[in-house]
């Protein structure tokens, strides 16, 4: 009798366990990721941001442009493929 409450213990550890790591696991995991993101802001020599500033984003593979923009101060690509620029 005594062994039966042990092993309900531990069933009951085991359960409980299995269930706080199931509701506290995300949904998934990835270990690596297939795009990244380039952002900055166009600057001269002495530190400046410049102004009307022209940006291309090439990739020297496939030679298409991912960003060609005439831009304020800042540029942003959100979504560039892993590859040479």
């Amino acid at each position: 009798m005594h062994s039966s409450k042990k092993w309900a213990s531990f069933e009951f550890a085991f359960l409980a366990l299995l269930i706080i790591t199931i509701l506290f696991s995300p949904g998934s995991a990835n270990a690596q990721l297939s795009a990244g993101s380039v952002t900055g802001t166009v600057r001269d020599a002495s530190g400046s941001a410049v102004a009307d500033a022209s940006v291309t984003l090439r990739n020297i593979d496939t030679t298409i442009d991912l960003v060609r923009a005439r831009l304020s101060v800042k540029f942003s690509a959100p979504a560039a493929v892993v590859a040479r620029y």
